[in-house]
């Protein structure tokens, strides 16, 4: 990307801003490292980032972003890319599912 002034900015992401909204109403804002030290894309899945804020990953757990049911291996890198809002923020709502 041109930045008009000659430079060049690389239009990877360093970090993924995602808030996870839990079944409880509350929500957090973990703090996800998209890019290594070696420039290379640190592939996280869903899944692992429910892990990482205390959410049992389980065949009841359904996670949502934008109307749309997010699969818990989706990659969150790419899923950033696509369904991040205009805040660059990616929100996932994590419901349990009745059966």
């Amino acid at each position: 990307m041109d930045c008009g002034d000659g430079s060049n900015v690389n239009q990877t992401y360093k970090h993924v801003p995602v808030r996870v909204y839990k079944p409880d109403m509350t929500y957090c804002q973990p703090y996800v490292v998209a890019v290594g030290e070696d420039n290379s894309i640190n592939d996280v899945s869903i899944s692992q980032v429910l892990k990482s804020v205390c959410i049992e990953v389980s065949d009841d757990v359904c996670v949502v972003s934008q109307g749309i049911e997010i699969p818990l291996g989706g990659s969150l890198y790419k899923l950033s890319q696509t369904l991040s809002y205009p805040d660059n923020f990616l929100y996932l709502t994590v419901t349990n599912l009745v059966t």
